[in-house]
């Protein structure tokens, strides 16, 4: 058997070391090119698919909720963006299959500058009854274009960069706060997303502070998220981007026992056009 196997493995390793003679090393630059820009006017459509699993502090499962959301930017010449095709579908069943769900009418249509103020109390007084989860999918488009090009300019490749301007609280649109503690952005690489060449761009940050409060229901707790954001060095537009989270909350309600929990969020933004 051994005399089998040894000219096999003995055979693979000039394989291998053949391949690795053909590998040249990228030329890679330093920094992100500074003079690449952003046509704000070009139309640009994603999807957004977001889950929600909720648990308690025992890790036993509670529900779980997927919403899933298109987005275009750079309609009316690069004056306004819009969400359109928003579904929610929930299950109390930890392994099952998400249905279609229930199309979100509230949000159908949902326009807006791209520069709006999304911390105003009166931002979304155009969608009656929007819950935090709707409200989210505006906060988290905003974060993942945020990562992409905020610090553009500061990025060196596996350098990592401390966004201490971000690192303060944030007005949810009247519903309370949300504290950025200590955001930390790295460009970590290049690969290919969609036939382009993109710049890999890491963001992460711990232990945020959740103050929310919603009529007699007050939510206080602490956030960790993390993600990355693929940007293409042709034309620096978006091609695909993730954020993940886990969220830690109690829960306060009149006449009801406090509830202490937390949830878990993947999204993923993938480009369709």
């Amino acid at each position: 058997m051994k005399k089998t196997i040894l000219p096999i493995i003995a055979l693979m390793g000039i394989c291998l070391y053949g391949n690795a003679q053909n590998l040249t090393f990228p030329d890679i630059p330093r920094q992100l090119p500074r003079d690449l820009t952003l046509d704000p006017c070009v139309v640009r459509s994603y999807e957004m698919v977001t889950e929600y699993q909720d648990y308690d502090l025992k890790g036993n499962f509670q529900r779980k909720t997927r919403i899933t959301a298109g987005y275009t930017s750079g309609l009316e010449n690069g004056t306004t963006v819009r969400w359109n095709n928003v579904f929610m579908a929930q299950t109390y069943e930890e392994y099952a299959d998400f249905s279609m769900g229930t199309k979100q009418e509230l949000m159908e249509g949902f326009s807006y500058a791209p520069a709006g103020n999304i911390e105003s109390s009166t931002f979304f007084d155009g969608i009656p009854g929007a819950d935090i989860m709707h409200k989210n999918l505006v906060w988290d488009m905003v974060a993942i274009e945020g990562f992409a090009y905020w610090y553009w300019d500061d990025l060196r490749m596996n350098v990592e960069y401390k966004a201490g301007s971000l690192n303060a609280p944030v007005d949810l649109a009247g519903d309370g706060t949300f504290t950025n503690k200590d955001i930390r952005i790295q460009w970590i690489g290049i690969t290919v997303i969609n036939g382009e060449i993109c710049a890999i761009i890491k963001y992460y940050t711990m232990n945020n502070l959740l103050n929310v409060k919603t009529g007699d229901i007050s939510v206080t707790g602490r956030s960790h998220y993390w993600g990355e954001v693929y940007v293409s060095l042709q034309d620096k537009e978006i091609e695909f981007a993730t954020l993940f989270e886990d969220v830690i909350t109690e829960v306060v309600m009149p006449g009801q026992p406090d509830f202490s929990g937390y949830t878990v969020r993947y999204i993923t933004l993938k480009r369709k056009s």
